[in-house]
């Protein structure tokens, strides 16, 4: 299951949501914890709690593209206890579901190697991180 957290629930869920995601963020040369934090209470980034098929929170933004008006998912963050293979490909399509709902084209995210998570997703590699790709 996958519960969308008003900005205003971020700050009460901010120990828990660190505990799952701090590695991540620390990982992103763009942005530290507390710039996430100002972004998710502004809006700018929407956090969810996943509950079913695994334990974790993720943070999502929607972008649209301007030459072709086009929405794209983006899994900004992800953490958590994943519970194995089948179980985060459960998650994924939750998000995709969401993705669909909000009109989104595709869903897009970068990081690791996720191939034998995601097949479905079209990967490429550049600047030394993976690129994920499907359409909703």
């Amino acid at each position: 299951m996958l519960t969308r957290l008003p900005p205003a629930r971020v700050l009460h869920e901010w120990d828990a949501i660190c505990t799952d995601l701090r590695k991540v963020i620390h990982l992103d040369a763009k942005r530290s914890l507390s710039d996430v934090l100002g972004q998710a209470i502004a809006g700018q980034l929407q956090f969810w709690r996943v509950t079913e098929p695994s334990e974790a929170y993720v943070a999502t933004q929607v972008t649209r593209d301007r030459s072709t008006n086009r929405r794209t998912f983006w899994i900004i963050y992800a953490g958590g206890l994943g519970g194995g293979i089948r179980r985060m490909r459960g998650s994924m399509d939750h998000l995709m579901w969401q993705a669909r709902k909000e009109r989104c084209a595709s869903v897009q995210f970068q990081g690791r190697d996720w191939r034998k998570v995601f097949p479905d997703f079209n990967a490429s590699f550049s600047d030394g991180v993976w690129h994920y790709r499907k359409a909703t």
